[in-house]
C-alpha cells in the first residue's frame, strides 16, 4: 500500500496461484494492482512492483504471475518493463461483454547471500 499525505494511492493484491498448472508451492499470483489516476506514471506502479517482488524472493518463491485483460495495453507495457511477459496462456472472461485475458509471468531470481 503506497500513501500519499495519508491517502491511500495504491494498493497491490497478491495470493496464491489459481491456475492448476501452476505449482503453488513455488508460485504466487498478484491478483490486481491499483493506482489512483491521479498518481499514474508517478513511479507508485512500479514501487509497488518492486517491494511485492522482495517480499516474494524473501519468502523463497521463485515465481510471479498475474493476469491482463488482453487489449489493456497501457497495463500490459507497465508488466513488460517490470520483467513480466506473456507464458502463454489465455483464458475468456464474461463481465457482461466476453474479453480475453492473457497470463504474464516473471522468473524471481533468488536474493543473493551477501558474504560478511
Amino acid at each position: 500500500m503506497v500513501r500519499v499525505d495519508e491517502e491511500i494511492v495504491g494498493f497491490l493484491t497478491l495470493g496464491a496461484a489459481r491456475d492448476v498448472d501452476l505449482d503453488i508451492d513455488r508460485t504466487r499470483e498478484i491478483w490486481g494492482i491499483y493506482i489512483s489516476p491521479d498518481y499514474w506514471r508517478k513511479g507508485i506502479g512500479r514501487k509497488l512492483a518492486e517491494e511485492v517482488e522482495k517480499i516474494l524472493k524473501s519468502r523463497g518463491y521463485e515465481h510471479a504471475v498475474l493476469w491482463v485483460l488482453e487489449g489493456n495495453q497501457q497495463a500490459r507495457r507497465f508488466y513488460e518493463a517490470t520483467g513480466f511477459s506473456p507464458d502463454g496462456e489465455s483464458k475468456d472472461i464474461d463481465w457482461g461483454t466476453p474479453l480475453k485475458a492473457v497470463r504474464y509471468a516473471k522468473v524471481l531470481r533468488p536474493i543473493e547471500a551477501t558474504s560478511t
